[in-house]
């Protein structure tokens, strides 16, 4: 169930970067909902400044993060299926478990390094997110390492 009776008031919270209203929203929504994920797909948090916010176990997809900050923000088990990220920064971010990677789009633009002079890591734990097997096993490397393999042994060019 998407978030919309409460959208006015969210992206207050996101504009203003009151990361402890939104954690205590979270906890309320919480204890009304149990059952429910909390569900913000489609929000617009392009330019948003949103250091250290907590994303764990939220729909995000099809937000949109362009030229967002969000240094230090925890992603685990979040699902980012069409986000868009162009040039967003994730500094320290933390994509532990993140779902449905492979559909978000322009991972590739994101910024790693710091803008706030942090001592945090770059994205951490990215390379646990959550994929379906096509997309660990078979990847363009393996494909192409497969044409290769067909290429030398069959005589055939790749």
């Amino acid at each position: 169930m998407a978030i919309d009776e409460h959208e006015d008031a969210l992206r207050a919270t996101f504009a203003a970067g009151n990361k402890e209203a939104w954690a205590e929203w979270r906890k309320k929504w919480g204890a009304k909902h149990p059952d429910e994920p909390i569900d913000l797909s489609g929000l617009e948090l392009g330019r948003a400044r949103l250091p250290g916010y907590d994303f764990k176990d939220v729909n995000l997809s099809g937000c949109d993060f362009h030229f967002a900050n969000l240094e230090g923000v925890s992603f685990c088990d979040a699902d980012i299926s069409h986000a868009e990220f162009n040039e967003a920064f994730l500094y320290g971010a933390n994509m532990h478990s993140v779902k449905n990677a492979h559909q978000a789009l322009n991972l590739e633009t994101v910024r790693t390094e710091s803008i706030s002079g942090g001592n945090r890591a770059g994205v951490i734990y990215f390379e646990e997110c959550i994929r379906k097997w096509p997309e660990r096993h078979a990847s363009w490397d393996r494909v192409a390492s497969f044409g290769r393999l067909c290429s030398a042994t069959l005589g055939t060019p790749w």
